[in-house]
């Protein structure tokens, strides 16, 4: 975990902080990348068997490891994305209006930006911009909301399937509200 956080530039964040275990966990669940309950899991999995001094079952030994194995590759799965996708751009129209949406992800400033432009009217173009960086603890909810948002956008939208990112974002957004 510390490779992927080092590697999108906000391991940092943790360290100042002196954030515990349990909150990196608990930060790759906020962004959408692993069901809180495989993080849990994997907590209560690890807490098992470093603090109790007891000698584990072969079972749990191998759910352990590869549970840890899926999440060390799921890591490298979404860290590729990112890198790979540091820029999404796309064209949406909603009934007789088009719009142009590009998302992008600053590894090294630890930000994510999205402008929204309305081509609707042709050189009369409105154009939107919202900056989201992660500078100090303040900032986390924000940034989280804003790493699901592009993660979704890499997940679903990439690869064609329009209705289930609709229905994602759509959870995301719900989810907010609560």
């Amino acid at each position: 975990m510390d490779m992927f956080f080092e590697s999108i530039n906000i391991k940092r964040i943790f360290e100042k902080k002196n954030l515990k275990f349990e909150k990196k966990p608990q930060f790759l669940a906020n962004i959408g990348l692993f069901p809180i309950q495989t993080i849990n899991k994997l907590n209560f999995m690890r807490n098992k068997l470093e603090h109790e001094y007891k000698t584990p079952e072969i079972y749990d030994l191998h759910t352990y490891y590869e549970l840890v194995w899926s999440v060390v590759k799921i890591l490298d799965l979404y860290l590729e994305l990112l890198y790979t996708n540091g820029e999404i751009n796309l064209e949406l129209y909603i009934e007789s209006n088009m719009y142009y949406l590009t998302m992008k992800h600053n590894i090294k400033e630890c930000a994510f930006e999205f402008t929204i432009i309305d081509w609707t009217k042709g050189k009369q173009r409105k154009q939107k911009s919202l900056n989201v960086s992660l500078r100090n603890q303040g900032d986390v909810d924000d940034f989280i909301k804003a790493f699901n948002i592009y993660l979704l956008s890499i997940q679903y939208f990439d690869y064609g399937n329009l209705n289930l990112y609709k229905k994602k974002v759509k959870k995301l957004i719900e989810t907010e509200r609560v």
